[in-house]
């Protein structure tokens, strides 16, 4: 897993979740599928083949 230098060592955790689940939208690779849910309940949602 690399990470990127936009995101810094001392950043909070839900912004190093933010950025792997842009990631994870961004290349949907592995077991995760990103999948697109109503845009008034959830900006997506993250099914486990």
């Amino acid at each position: 897993m690399t990470r990127t230098a936009a995101v810094p060592w001392n950043a909070p955790a839900h912004v190093l979740a933010l950025a792997r689940v842009r990631s994870l939208a961004a290349r949907p690779v592995g077991p995760f599928t990103v999948v697109p849910a109503h845009p008034r309940t959830q900006p997506f949602t993250i099914h486990h083949q």
